[in-house]
């Protein structure tokens, strides 16, 4: 029976309900994170050609960029925050000098810089239904929005984030099946509330 015909059943998932932590900042970030975009990827595909058919067969799996926006209040100052994780990154150019070539960005640095990044969804108790972690996140893109006087709106904040793969967990497993291949076995039934962490 689906949920809109069954007011006893619990909501669906609702695009507002969510929280965000981003490990150093302060409080997390978690309520003045505004808007966020959810895990996503891509497969990628390779084609061979016979005669006047073309074939196609799955190659990688890329994820995506993820962007986050954040209301910039005084305090704690998310700006601050940013540059914050951005100068521990190994980007600070005020180190650049005639003897010195000062430090440049690095994986491992900006990876820990940041202090990982989650995105919970959250049922109408406040209770993760759905959250997505992800593995070695690190900072791609600072915009910082525009001012003017004609604007009464919060300054915000939009990051944008690379990382290597995302994991999901969820409370609920839904079944997937039987499936026959070389990855499964024969007539298995997938039905697990994790994917993809380590």
């Amino acid at each position: 029976m689906g949920f809109w015909t069954d007011a006893t059943l619990q909501d669906p998932k609702r695009a507002y309900r969510f929280l965000v932590t981003i490990g150093t900042m302060e409080n997390g970030a978690q309520w003045y994170a505004t808007k966020v975009k959810k895990p996503s990827f891509k497969i990628g595909s390779t084609e061979h050609k016979f005669l006047n058919h073309t074939f196609h067969y799955p190659t990688r799996t890329e994820w995506e960029e993820i962007s986050l926006t954040l209301v910039d209040p005084v305090s704690p100052d998310a700006a601050n925050s940013t540059m914050a994780i951005i100068k521990a990154s190994g980007y600070d150019p005020s180190l650049l000098t005639a003897a010195s070539y000062g430090t440049t960005t690095s994986k491992s640095a900006a990876v820990s810089a940041l202090g990982g990044i989650k995105i919970e969804q959250i049922d109408s108790l406040s209770n993760p239904i759905e959250t997505w972690t992800l593995w070695n996140p690190f900072i791609t893109g600072v915009n910082l929005s525009e001012l003017s006087y004609d604007s009464d709106d919060m300054s915000t904040i939009e990051l944008s984030f690379r990382y290597d793969w995302a994991y999901l967990e969820t409370v609920t497993a839904s079944a997937v099946g039987p499936i026959t291949n070389e990855i499964v076995g024969t007539n298995a039934t997938l039905q697990e509330t994790t994917y993809f962490k380590p």
